[in-house]
């Protein structure tokens, strides 16, 4: 496929397609609101939206579980020991080890 024509089906794609723009768009994000718990109901509107993404041959591979404080911990500290400066490593653990509702 030549970049013109990659450039070319872009720009025609993003202005008919309002998806196609949120994809391009979007962000990760790092700092989360944890104040308090996400609702059972949103939770579970995530869930069922996630359900309907492509997967091969129909073979729906779905498993999600919520984790719980021991397992948060647990990734944290795992997460901070693949730094080397102990500050950061300490600083992102904490960081890691205060998000709550982990869904994974």
């Amino acid at each position: 496929m030549s970049p013109r024509f990659v450039v070319c089906l872009c720009a025609t794609t993003a202005a008919l397609s309002p998806i196609h723009e949120a994809l391009r768009s979007r962000r990760t994000v790092h700092n989360f609101d944890n104040s308090r718990d996400v609702p059972d109901d949103v939770l579970h509107r995530a869930i069922e939206a996630a359900t309907y993404a492509p997967n091969h041959k129909m073979t729906e591979p779905w498993l999600f579980r919520r984790l719980g404080t021991d397992a948060i911990e647990a990734i944290a500290s795992l997460n901070a020991a693949s730094i080397s400066d102990p500050e950061k490593a300490a600083k992102k653990a904490k960081r890691w080890a205060d998000i709550r509702n982990w869904l994974v």
